[in-house]
């Protein structure tokens, strides 16, 4: 020893090391190529196994998994302890072979579609750039896939209004006849002179309704007044077309019944008028009796021979019913009474009621 203590070295803290590892692995990178031509080999000192692309092992920047002790760790590449003239001497590291790490590294979606699985596809959302249309959206993608997907409900819905309408019957003037589906609207423009119009223009709103509303029923009731000579011939096409069936058959019975109550009408009409001072209208109902009376075997008398060779029919021995049938029909009818009579705990209901009234009757 000359005198002078030989100090050792200050040990590096583990930040510097790192620092010159990392000054290392770029000093190296120009030369990598040309030493991995020459050695002819892609060795990857980080890869345990070649063959299997995900033995990646679990590291600690710098600090081994089976060391106990982080602190007295020194990298290979880097001296214990170096003189300060001489330069350290540095292994270069070899490049990471990324084709055999790229299958870890690829997506999910793109290693589903590599895979021999049948993977569902992603819908697609396809939009427009224009405005005011509509996009197309996840059924075109469903359509594309193998699954069967229940269509979408579409609902369509239509812009034309309803133009129909339902118009107001025709009804006839009671001044001049003339049938119109605005009857208001005809008696104030073309019979507004009238008095019974004048009046009802001079109303309040609903009795104005009210009296319009009676003109138009009187002037019903004067075109349907069949006690008049004028209609006659209007009347007995109406009763033909009434008692005459599908097949040409004549309803004796519906057509002698409207002849009779044709006679009751008049006789009705007539002792009115007589009540009520109208002479004018008793002496065209009994024009109107003579008309009919003189028409009465030409309309009804087809009709009542029919009725009465049917009422002959009925009284002979031969359409009378059996004694037998009419004694069973007798008792089954009281049997039935006694029971529904007998029966205190029953409740009594419509289908009950009548069929006790069907009894009696």
């Amino acid at each position: 020893m000359d005198g002078h203590t030989h100090r050792l070295p200050k040990p590096k803290s583990r930040g510097e090391r790192m620092v010159e590892l990392a000054l290392s692995k770029i000093k190296s990178t120009s030369d990598l190529p040309t030493k991995q031509d020459e050695a002819g080999t892609s060795f990857d000192p980080f890869d345990i196994d070649p063959e299997d692309p995900f033995d990646v092992g679990s590291w600690h920047y710098g600090v081994d998994a089976d060391d106990d002790s982080s602190d007295a760790y020194i990298p290979s590449s880097v001296p214990e302890s170096s003189d300060s003239g001489e330069e350290s001497e540095v292994f270069p590291i070899q490049e990471i072979d990324t084709e055999k790490l790229s299958t870890a590294t690829k997506t999910v979606p793109e290693a589903r579609e590599e895979s021999d699985h049948d993977v569902c596809p992603l819908p697609k959302v396809v939009t427009s750039n224009v405005q005011n249309t509509t996009t197309e959206t996840v059924p075109e993608a469903r359509d594309e896939s193998d699954h069967d997907v229940c269509p979408l409900p579409k609902v369509v819905t239509s812009n034309v209004q309803n133009t129909t309408t339902e118009k107001k019957p025709k009804r006839p003037c009671y001044y001049c006849g003339e049938e119109q589906s605005q009857l208001v609207r005809h008696l104030t423009r073309k019979h507004k002179m009238e008095d019974a119009v004048v009046a009802a223009l001079k109303l309040p709103k609903m009795e104005q309704r009210r009296a319009f509303e009676k003109i138009r029923k009187d002037g019903i009731l004067k075109m349907n007044n069949v006690l008049e000579r004028e209609h006659f011939d209007t009347l007995c096409d109406s009763i033909r077309d009434l008692t005459t069936g599908e097949n040409g058959e004549i309803k004796a019975g519906l057509k002698l019944m409207i002849g009779y109550v044709l006679k009751k009408l008049i006789k009705t009409a007539k002792g009115y008028y007589i009540q009520t001072n109208e002479m004018e209208k008793s002496v065209e109902v009994d024009r109107f009796s003579a008309v009919l009376d003189l028409n009465w075997d030409y309309i009804f008398y087809t009709a009542q021979v029919m009725c009465e060779q049917r009422r002959n029919t009925l009284r002979k021995p031969q359409a009378m019913p059996v004694e037998e049938d009419v004694s069973k029909l007798r008792a089954f009818i009281l049997n039935e009474m006694q029971k529904l009579s007998d029966d205190e705990l029953m409740k009594w209901d419509h289908h009950y009621f009548c069929k006790d009234a069907e009894l009696d009757y």
